[in-house]
């Protein structure tokens, strides 16, 4: 065979592997999308958004045989996401011969509007922000994410830390999950306060706030934190090697955990069956499954919400 002829040959095969790859490349971008800074986290949200508003307002939304459930969710986090809460949620919903849609607000005020406007059934807030913002808007908790055990707030530092206590991270780097997270900021503050550690700024030499709990656990392990908050809930879903090399120096009294709301008034027909089955699933969902506090949930009890309403409004 001719060197042009082999030539002719091998650049076939190379145009019909890169259309492949690029054949691929499309199919995986359309089922995965990574973000990694705030301006691209705000495009893909609002792209999603535009897109699945779309689909509402042609949906039979009367009927709800499509059923929105509306999160937000850390940044990183997309993919896993969809991957581990879409399946669970289709699942529930098949059982009412519907289609379950993931719904994707920025922060806790989009998910409330997004619910108060019918573009989703239900959405999920963290328990601060529903303490905050009840009274501004006609919303109410249909339940409160909780375990088989009760949620708490944990201090987390490496095995290998001298740390055992609070007194010994004074000048360390701590990294906290976000400011309106119940157990990521809220009640580690309250903790701290009790521990007369008054302003924690001048207390640690490095204040961090990662909403994304495996990254900031990887940061611990690398290095670049000392200590860091976590969820009870997400400690007990780390893989035992991961957990062995991690040390919990301080674990906060029970907290109530996020909530799911619904619109007060003009609720769809389809949600209370949605509820039972959204509840009744939980029961299944083993502890130590990924993102299974999502689906482990009770009936909320207000005066919980009331009290800590009471403790933002004093500061404490």
């Amino acid at each position: 065979m001719s060197t042009s002829k082999r030539n002719s040959i091998f650049s076939g095969i190379l145009l019909l592997l890169l259309a492949g790859v690029l054949a691929m490349g499309g199919i995986l971008w359309k089922d995965f999308v990574f973000f990694t800074t705030p301006q691209g986290l705000d495009e893909v949200f609002s792209n999603l958004s535009n897109a699945q508003n779309e689909v509402f307002s042609n949906a039979a939304i009367g009927s709800r045989r499509e059923i929105p459930v509306c999160f937000t969710i850390p940044q990183g986090d997309l993919f896993r996401f969809f991957v581990l809460v879409g399946p669970r949620l289709q699942t529930i919903a098949s059982r009412l011969a519907s289609q379950a849609k993931l719904d994707i607000g920025s922060d806790a005020a989009d998910v409330i509007q997004r619910v108060l406007t019918g573009k989703a059934v239900m959405g999920s807030i963290s328990a601060v922000a529903y303490a905050k913002l009840r009274k501004q808007h006609p919303i109410i908790a249909v339940f409160e994410r909780a375990g088989p055990r009760p949620k708490t707030s944990l201090f987390v530092v490496r095995v290998d830390s001298a740390a055992s206590s609070f007194a010994d991270l004074r000048d360390t780097r701590i990294c906290f999950r976000a400011k309106d997270s119940m157990s990521g900021y809220f009640v580690p503050l309250r903790e701290l306060k009790a521990a007369g550690i008054e302003d924690p700024s001048l207390f640690f030499r490095q204040i961090s706030y990662n909403d994304n709990l495996t990254n900031s656990t990887l940061g611990l392990l690398s290095g670049e934190f000392d200590v860091i908050v976590l969820s009870n809930t997400f400690y007990e879903e780390l893989d035992e090697e991961r957990r062995q090399k991690l040390k919990i120096i301080h674990t906060s009294k029970p907290i109530p955990g996020g909530v799911y709301i619904a619109a007060a008034a003009s609720q769809p027909a389809i949600l209370q069956a949605f509820l039972s089955e959204f509840q009744r699933y939980g029961e299944t969902v083993l502890a130590t499954e990924p993102l299974a506090g999502l689906f482990q949930v009770k009936t909320p009890n207000p005066s919980d919400y009331d009290m800590l309403e009471e403790a933002i409004d004093s500061g404490e």
